[in-house]
C-alpha cells in the first residue's frame, strides 16, 4: 500500500495519505480523516481525452451521523464510512475486534489519534460513558417507562440472588446483551443460564 505524508498548515501532525483498497488507486483516505480522488486522465472511445483533478470528496452523514463517501467505480456504486477506512488503513487490529469507536465520542472527528477497535460490548459502555447512548430508553420493550435505569437487575439461579446490578447498564461490564435479556425476560425463560427480574 502505497503512502504519503504532508505537513498541515494549522497542525504540527503530519498527515499521511494511503490508497484505499478496492478503489484501483484511484482513491487516497488521510490520517486526518480526509478522502481524495488521486487524478485521472480518461480516453473514452472516439478517442477524446479528459483529465479529472484531484481533489477531496465530499463526506455526508449516514442516518447514524457517520460520515460517509460514496464513488462510483466502473459503473458501481461503492459507499465508504470514513471512520472504518480511517481505522483499516491505520490502525493494527490482532484481536479482530470488529467496531471502531471515536475516543472523544464526535462522530465527525475522523482523525486516526481519535480512533480505537473496540468490541461491541467495549463500543456500548463507552456511548453511555459519553452519554450518546440510553440502553434501556430505547428498547422498545420498555419505552416511555421515565428513569427505568434507575431500577436493579437482578440475577437469579435455582431461586437464589446471585448478584444485583443498580444502574442496570453496569450488567454490560458482564457481557449481558441487554435487549436479548429482556426479550428472554418476556418470555420467562432463562438468559444465560440465569433467570433476572427487574425491582
Amino acid at each position: 500500500m502505497k503512502s504519503n505524508v504532508r505537513k498541515s498548515c494549522n497542525s504540527p501532525v503530519e498527515e499521511i495519505w494511503r490508497q484505499v483498497d478496492g478503489t484501483q488507486g484511484r482513491y487516497e483516505i488521510s490520517s486526518f480523516g480526509r478522502f481524495r480522488f488521486i487524478g485521472r486522465l480518461i480516453t473514452y472511445k472516439n478517442g477524446r481525452e479528459r483529465y479529472y483533478p484531484p481533489h477531496i470528496v465530499k463526506t455526508r452523514p449516514d442516518k447514524n451521523g457517520y460520515p460517509l463517501v460514496s464513488i462510483r467505480d466502473n459503473g458501481k456504486l461503492k459507499c465508504f464510512k470514513i471512520h472504518r477506512l480511517v481505522a483499516s488503513t491505520f490502525i493494527p487490529n490482532p484481536s479482530n475486534k470488529r467496531e471502531v469507536n471515536h475516543i472523544n465520542g464526535i462522530k465527525s472527528d475522523n482523525r486516526v489519534e481519535n480512533l480505537e477497535w473496540v468490541t461491541s460490548s467495549e463500543n456500548k459502555l463507552h456511548a453511555i460513558a459519553c452519554k450518546l447512548s440510553d440502553p434501556i430508553k430505547n428498547l422498545k420493550i420498555y419505552r416511555g417507562a421515565e428513569h427505568y435505569n434507575a431500577k436493579t437487575l437482578v440475577a437469579y439461579k435455582d431461586g437464589v440472588e446471585i448478584k444485583r446490578y443498580t444502574p442496570i447498564n453496569l450488567s454490560l461490564a458482564d457481557g449481558i446483551r441487554l435487549q436479548p435479556l429482556y426479550k428472554q425476560m418476556k418470555a420467562n425463560r432463562p438468559y444465560k443460564g440465569l433467570m433476572y427480574k427487574v425491582i
